[in-house]
């Protein structure tokens, strides 16, 4: 269909503009109403407010205009990646258009009018002064635009050679042609306002994690108060499950506190009284009072946003490589033409300068990239920008973040370590059983192993069940004060005589759940060789989680990052590709030279600070490196922002997915290997178009001079020259589709 764009676009506005004929007349009769009737009634006579009643009508009516652009054109420019771009920026209606697509839309409608009118101006001619009227108005902001980069730069480009050509068509008797270029600057307008980032103006901000309403205690008491109330110094009460607001320090309470977002620590860190709570970390279990230290843009987190807003992204702003050419040519194309008028006249110094692939490029190049933005977004991949494509074929270095994104934010159980003879199956079903109402990944992580080992959880006693720096559960069993492993078999593995009772706790086992400090506070006696697992499991990057029955350690369950299982292939298909591959983490330096060393990474940077990350990005850079970094977390934005490309995956934090230039919408890394595949058809893509058109470029001139090719003549080539361009972008797209129909 898009071979054939410049008509159906013109098309489909004339058809839109007979179908809302009657409605555009109902418009214009209600605003001649209107306007009568303010007369009448305030007995209005100074023009000005006849203007401003017109204006506000004339404003109604484009509002109506782009809605009919957004809702019946639009999708047919990229329906699946206009729903994911929805989807990323977490909205559910379309997005408001910005100034330059309502201005696009406007020279679009300007210019199908302008072509309409001229070719029907052969019937009947007057109409050509309209056509000539509306399609100079449209092409107006681009005399503008050459005119303001004319004086910035200094510079000749092919914007202004097109800006000359299209002026001796409208004063050399061409006004069709003019027409019809007006229309095709139209139509290359749209396709690049499309193809642009639509989020990329979204800066960060703190108030994202910010609730609407906190708790705090006064007097002893718990209340609810707006969060922008809250003062230095209050004392704000957190829940399991709920995001820490603010920076301060903890003055009651025992949590487990997950930190990768902001630290990039995959273990996660215990917090009591005296020890720092940071902003945008989530309380997994337990509860806090805080004693608020620092809000918003001060907290930790509201640094790195600070840090994030001031960094300029890295994005070359210049064209496409083909486009680039093309400006190059431009000089020598317009001097080449001014000294053959002498020659063969100044109607074929004319046709001389039309005859060149500069418009065809500019033409063709746009939807070439929207196809492949299209292509990418049917493999769930969202590009928000066209430029990106191109920078990819130039990426030789690949950094990722470990926490959230080589690795899923559940761990899984890696090893179960028991003592006093209980069996594996037994432990891990205790501890699945005081999990059980929890939902953060730790609890998940363990109750998956015991479903996976289907396993019966015994009955806890919901009325004795306390939630604190672990968990305490009182199981509605008696096991005995001395369970011994049977060679029988039986549940877990040991001879317990089960006697359920209810209502009387003195014979109920006391479960105890948690992290090894929490032992050590509950007076449960540790022996060596728990202190050399917890030395062990550090080392390695792990956790543990430790239970005890009564005051006896039963053992623990060793919890390790679960790595994302499509990881080791495409690291390895990556290498292959010749890439440096690296991992950059807050997480501690063992874990992460495991894992690097694992997956056969070039290299990598471990216990990275936030601010730190973006640094690491630069000194590859310097270093001569085209970096793509990919990240998750609030931690990486910062050099999300500083690479020449940055991927995000669905499902991270929306301060990741608001930087990125590319998201993952399936949330998995092997659309890396496609995105890449992708990136090398573009450039082969535009290297094909770009030689098409320059061979009828170079025929076209040879014409000229040779054979006396009038302006039609050239005219004619430079239609096949740019429908065979739109031909060549759309082949990736067509070839697609058939693909999808045979299957």
């Amino acid at each position: 269909m898009l071979p054939l764009l410049p008509c159906i676009a013109g098309g489909m506005l004339i058809t839109a503009g007979l179908n809302r004929k009657h409605k555009v007349r109902t418009l214009t009769v209600q605003a001649l109403s209107a306007l009568s009737t303010k007369v009448a009634e305030k007995n209005i006579t100074q023009p000005a407010h006849l203007k401003n009643a017109i204006t506000q009508r004339l404003q109604g009516i484009d509002n109506d205009y782009q809605s009919f652009i957004q809702k019946r054109l639009d999708p047919l420019l990229g329906k699946t990646r206009s729903v994911q771009l929805q989807t990323a920026m977490n909205v559910t209606t379309p997005s408001l258009l910005s100034k330059y697509e309502r201005n696009a839309n406007r020279r679009l409608g300007l210019g199908a009018l302008a072509m309409s009118l001229a070719v029907c101006s052969i019937a009947l001619p007057p109409l050509m002064l309209f056509a000539v009227v509306l399609g100079f108005t449209s092409t107006l902001p681009t005399y503008q635009y050459a005119w303001q980069q004319w004086k910035a730069r200094k510079q000749l480009t092919a914007l202004h050679l097109m800006c000359i050509y299209v002026a001796c068509m409208w004063f050399g008797g061409y006004a069709t042609f003019g027409a019809l270029g007006s229309l095709l600057l139209g139509i290359a307008l749209k396709v690049n306002a499309v193809t642009q980032n639509q989020s990329k103006n979204r800066l960060v901000h703190i108030e994202q994690c910010q609730p609407s309403h906190v708790w705090v205690r006064y007097q002893g008491d718990e209340l609810e108060i707006p969060f922008d109330q809250l003062a230095i110094g209050d004392t704000l009460v957190l829940h399991a499950g709920q995001i820490v607001p603010v920076d301060g320090k903890v003055v009651a309470g025992m949590a487990t506190i997950d930190q990768h977002q902001l630290t990039g620590e995959a273990q996660p860190a215990e917090k009591q009284t005296g020890d720092q709570v940071f902003a945008t970390t989530l309380l997994i279990s337990g509860q806090l009072d805080v004693c608020v230290e620092k809000t918003g843009t001060e907290t930790t987190a509201g640094q790195v946003e600070q840090i994030l807003n001031n960094t300029a992204q890295y994005q070359t702003q210049t064209a496409l490589k083909a486009a680039q050419l093309t400006n190059r040519l431009a000089l020598p194309t317009l001097a080449a033409s001014a000294m053959s008028a002498p020659l063969i006249g100044p109607v074929g110094a004319i046709t001389l300068l039309g005859a060149n692939s500069t418009f065809a490029t500019e033409m063709s190049s746009p939807v070439g990239v929207l196809n492949f933005l299209n292509l990418a977004a049917e493999h769930g991949i969202l590009i928000k920008e066209g430029c990106v494509l191109e920078s990819l074929n130039d990426v030789d270095t690949i950094v990722f973040d470990k926490t959230g994104t080589l690795t899923l934010e559940q761990p899984c159980v890696a090893q179960i370590h028991t003592f006093q003879d209980w069996s594996a199956e037994q432990l891990l079903a205790y501890a699945a059983a005081a999990e059980s109402r929890q939902t953060h990944p730790i609890a998940r992580a363990i109750l998956m192993a015991a479903e996976e080992r289907d396993l019966s959880l015994p009955p806890i006693d919901p009325v004795h069940y306390e939630l604190g720096f672990g968990l305490k559960v009182r199981l509605l069993e008696d096991v005995g004060a001395n369970p011994a492993k049977s060679s029988a078999g039986g549940t877990g593995g040991s001879d317990k005589a089960v006697v359920t009772r209810h209502g009387d706790t003195s014979h109920q086992p006391l479960l105890r759940v948690g992290s090894y400090r929490f032992m050590t506070l509950e007076g449960i006696p540790l022996n060596e060789e728990a202190e050399a697992l917890v030395e062990a499991s550090q080392a390695l990057g792990h956790s543990l989680v430790w239970v005890a029955m009564d005051d006896v350690l039963l053992g623990c369950i060793e919890l390790q990052p679960t790595l994302r299982p499509e990881v080791p292939q495409m690291i390895q298909q990556l290498r292959e590709r010749h890439l440096d591959l690296y991992i950059l983490s807050g997480d501690q330096e063992a874990p992460t030279r495991q894992l690097a060393e694992e997956l056969g990474m070039t290299g990598y940077f471990a216990n990275t600070l936030p601010v730190e990350k973006a640094e690491r990005i630069a000194e590859l850079q310097q270093a001569g490196r085209c970096v793509c970094f990919i990240g998750d977390g609030i931690n990486d934005a910062a050099a999300m922002r500083q690479a020449q490309v940055s991927v995000s995956l669905l499902g991270a934090t929306t301060v990741a997915t608001d930087t990125a230039q590319i998201i993952l919408m399936e949330g998995k890394l092997d659309a890396l290997l496609h995105l890449f595949y992708l990136a090398n058809n573009f450039e082969r893509n535009l290297q094909h178009n770009f030689r098409f058109t320059s061979g009828v470029s170079l025929l076209a001139t040879t014409g000229v001079f040779l054979a006396g090719f009038t302006f039609a003549a050239t005219e004619m080539l430079f239609f096949v020259s740019m429908m065979g361009g739109l031909g060549i972008a759309m082949m990736p797209l067509l070839s697609n589709q058939k693909k999808a129909l045979t299957k």
